[in-house]
């Protein structure tokens, strides 16, 4: 037992270590989007937007377009049957910005993901050589479509997306939302993965995906993954599958996204998210459980109750998970710095990772039970893998 205790003990001061590694090497050479060269040529860029029940935050997205210093686009707004005031919205709106264009979503075919149908509509309809997909919530600055274009021409990418600023409005946002930042910043070594044709090392957001549009017809667009609720994982990995070039940058000066309204729709939000990444793997998720167990929230355990109560640990247990705590502080710390959380959001990491759990376990019920939804709609059972 003692030989197992320094075997585990050894391989998380290794993991953490690593994960500090990453965090140092990404927060270096995570490249902005902040400066842009002239560009050779400016292509017909159409930037898609499907929005349903989006009335609260539609208005906030279509002004941060029309403001842009790009001006070769044409941008495409699909009304997914929106059941609020989304549509008249828009169309008031569009009275005095004629680039904008009003689609009015089809009826949602048998086997499709809702928002997926809008995209593939969207799609169909675009006539530019770049499509850029973004989020009804979010908004983004004037220059990033300018810089983006750029940077496909000088990296010779089919596909760019950025890791966006996600504003928190509730209190479980400002807790979720940094781990999330962390995932991204801390286990996966983002230069080496954009030189690997690996499919799943990378990370693709949903908020902002700059495709061409040669290479999203080519790997099937959303019609290849109708039924995956995760379309921006899988179209990331899709890209790179196909032997594209897929590129991550930090995009948080310049997409700012505001997802949720509630800590209810929060928890509800990332819960959807979780197993479906996980390829709904019972054995993945459990395995992933017990790695954050270990890492956040064992150390700090065994430093309390070594310190608060009369439990006695072995000197070389007590100094393993100091080393643990403090790598892992440091990490978060990085993400924190990096991406404009609050720094004390490091200290209380074991209660973020707790809750992230907490809301796995949802996740994990909820597709067994196959009440997930989106939009007030039901999202078909997946089988779930062992």
């Amino acid at each position: 037992m003692i030989i197992d205790y320094y075997i585990i003990s050894i391989i998380l001061i290794v993991t953490s270590f690593l994960l500090l590694l990453i965090s140092i090497l990404n927060f270096k050479y995570l490249n902005s989007l902040d400066k842009s060269k002239t560009l050779n040529i400016s292509p017909l860029v159409s930037i898609l937007i499907p929005a349903r029940n989006e009335e609260k935050s539609i208005i906030r997205c279509l002004k941060s377009l029309v403001e842009q210093n790009y001006k070769n686009t044409e941008i495409l707004v699909l009304d997914d049957n929106s059941t609020d005031n989304t549509k008249n919205i828009i169309n008031k709106y569009i009275d005095d910005n004629k680039n904008i264009k009003l689609l009015s979503g089809e009826n949602l075919p048998n086997g499709w993901i809702g928002k997926h149908w809008a995209c593939e509509q969207l799609a169909k309809n675009a006539k530019g050589n770049y499509i850029l997909f973004l989020d009804a919530d979010t908004a983004i600055n004037k220059e990033i479509i300018k810089t983006a274009v750029s940077q496909m021409q000088i990296q010779s990418a089919e596909l760019i997306t950025t890791i966006p600023r996600k504003k928190p409005r509730c209190i479980a946002e400002k807790l979720l939302f940094p781990f999330i930042d962390w995932i991204s910043l801390a286990f996966l070594p983002i230069k080496i993965s954009q030189k690997l044709n690996n499919s799943y090392l990378s990370a693709t957001f949903g908020q902002f995906m700059l495709f061409k549009k040669d290479a999203y017809d080519a790997i099937g667009g959303h019609k290849k993954i109708k039924d995956n609720i995760l379309d921006d994982i899988n179209l990331g990995r899709m890209i790179k599958k196909h032997g594209y070039k897929w590129i991550l940058l930090d995009g948080t000066k310049h997409v700012e996204s505001q997802m949720y309204e509630n800590s209810k729709d929060t928890i509800k939000g990332v819960s959807r998210s979780i197993f479906p990444a996980l390829n709904y793997h019972i054995s993945i998720l459990l395995i992933a459980i017990i790695i954050l167990i270990l890492l956040g929230i064992a150390p700090i355990y065994i430093i309390l109750s070594d310190f608060l109560t009369s439990t006695s640990h072995p000197i070389n247990r007590i100094t393993f998970s100091y080393i643990t705590f403090i790598n892992m502080i440091i990490s978060w710390t990085i993400v924190c710095l990096k991406f404009n959380h609050n720094i004390l959001t490091a200290l209380i990491h074991p209660i973020i990772i707790t809750l992230m759990i907490l809301t796995a376990m949802h996740s994990l019920v909820s597709n067994i039970l196959g009440s997930i939804k989106w939009k007030d709609r039901k999202i078909s059972k997946r089988n779930i893998r062992i």
